[in-house]
């Protein structure tokens, strides 16, 4: 940035949701916001893109959040975001040992069609508390968004008389999930169990036994809570951040790849790949712990560097993308979770989370198709980058062709229903989204020295913040959505 282009007063690095939400927020407050993305499209993980006559999601996700106490609400609330949203009658349909159990969104039609598929023993109790201590959760994290402490302020801020009333749900932060299963007689029911840690994976990226029950409960009934389809693809929701920025003098420059972070006094300046440089008195990163070791100046990156170490494991994704003729009933139910008994090759998963356009949404597929995501977890994503092209490819056949096999007890494809098909993987994640070593989805569950081991969003070095889902509280939407307010009113606060 020349002496002749515009100040402003914060720089965000990465148009994820987090990174947006702070900005938004920060902009209505009267802050000139500038983001700056890698990519041709905002939203990082939870965008949408043109592909061969179809717009595609960049992973299979849902949405929810929109009840009292969750960050989806307030966003619309506070920044008044009118999003064109469809409610999901079915939030999901899990495939189980070749049975079809819908995981409905009343409660009591959920525990029914639990007790019809997993025995009444013990179902109800444990499903109540769940849903009760899920809703305690929510309270908590709108409630204390300054944990976890970065400094004495925040300390204060947390032990504040109307906190006190929180230390009822301390117990459930002191048990895994597995725990509480264990002390109702369920995790006996080895069927059972197999539904309930691959529902975990795909929102805590972790098992029963690594997640606190504090954290398990709402990861656990999130499809109790309304769910909702976005009409034109997840980067509705970007754009409507954007929208707001825009509206309040900020701005998003696109195909800017911040390569370096130099504080020199009071001030930032980030260096692009392009050349271009942007100063700033403040900054927040939506990029991950381990992009950051790797970018700021060394004698200040100590910091990400030691976050990088204590959490060395992060997830990949593989994700296979079709555009299919619309003739599937198992379709009329937008997102699915096949669960099968053996692992796919080379990624040893034994699950696959499938979303679909709605048929009615003509701007995601020509009518008669649909635009489906397939995605599922990867343990090693850093193999990807040392494959050979033919290797690469080699690999991503095999297990393609695994993952349409494993789905045909939900949608027999055959040939003639396919018109496009390709997939993704680590490296594609890297790439496009900027994402160290292609690793999606955060930092993994690993019990308490998780949750309080977590990065705060503020850093070390004064006047740069951390966002998005490598910072507390974690995966999924609403929960990198409650990220992008924890940060903004950290930065108030300051």
């Amino acid at each position: 940035m020349n002496a002749l282009s515009p100040h402003y007063d914060v720089l965000v690095i990465g148009s994820g949701i987090g990174g947006l939400t702070t900005a938004a927020l920060l902009a209505k407050t009267g802050r000139k916001v500038l983001v700056l993305e890698k990519n041709h499209l905002p939203g990082g993980c939870v965008s949408t893109y043109p592909r061969y006559g179809f717009r595609f999601e960049a992973g299979a996700t849902t949405l929810m959040g929109f009840d009292r106490y969750q960050p989806m609400e307030r966003l619309e609330r506070d920044l008044g975001l009118k999003l064109t949203k469809t409610k999901l009658e079915i939030p999901m349909t899990v495939w189980l040992d070749g049975t079809k159990i819908n995981r409905h969104e009343n409660l009591n039609d959920w525990i029914t069609e639990a007790e019809n598929q997993f025995g009444s023993y013990a179902q109800r109790d444990f499903w109540e508390l769940s849903y009760q201590v899920a809703a305690d959760a929510w309270e908590i994290s709108y409630s204390m968004p300054y944990f976890p402490p970065g400094n004495f302020k925040d300390w204060l801020h947390l032990a504040k008389p109307h906190n006190l009333r929180f230390l009822k749900s301390f117990p459930w932060l002191m048990k895994s999930t597995r725990d509480v299963l264990e002390s109702f007689g369920l995790t006996r029911n080895e069927r059972f169990m197999s539904f309930i840690n691959q529902q975990m994976l795909i929102a805590s990226q972790a098992y029963s036994d690594s997640t606190q029950f504090l954290v398990g409960a709402p990861v656990l009934t999130y499809t109790n809570s309304p769910n909702y389809y976005l009409n034109g693809g997840l980067i509705q929701l970007p754009d409507q951040l954007i929208g707001v920025i825009r509206q309040y003098g900020g701005a998003i420059h696109y195909r800017k790849e911040v390569s370096h972070i130099r504080k020199e006094n009071d001030r930032f300046s980030l260096s692009c790949s392009d050349g271009s440089v942007y100063h700033s008195e403040k900054v927040i990163s939506n990029s991950t712990i381990w992009n950051m070791a790797e970018i700021v100046e060394k004698e200040q990156c100590t910091y990400f560097k030691k976050l990088s170490d204590r959490f060395q494991f992060g997830w990949g994704a593989f994700i296979v993308n079709l555009g299919i003729k619309d003739r599937f009933g198992s379709l009329d139910n937008l997102h699915h979770q096949v669960i099968f008994k053996n692992p796919l090759p080379y990624l040893d998963s034994v699950s696959v989370f499938v979303s679909a356009s709605d048929r009615k949404d003509t701007s995601r597929a020509p009518d008669g198709w649909r635009a489906l995501n397939i995605s599922t977890h990867d343990p090693h994503p850093q193999i990807w980058f040392g494959l050979t092209d033919e290797a690469y490819e080699a690999r991503k056949k095999v297990i393609e062709d695994a993952i349409l096999d494993r789905i045909k007890i939900m949608l027999p494809l055959k040939d003639e229903d396919i018109r496009i098909h390709f997939s993704a993987t680590a490296r594609s994640f890297d790439e496009w989204i900027g994402r160290k070593h292609g690793r999606v989805g955060g930092i993994p569950s690993d019990g308490l020295k998780t949750i309080f081991r977590m990065a705060s969003p503020r850093t070390p070095m004064k006047n740069l913040y951390m966002v998005g889902d490598t910072t507390f509280p974690g995966q999924g939407i609403s929960a990198v959505a409650q990220s992008g307010i924890n940060t903004f009113l950290r930065i108030m606060g300051d």
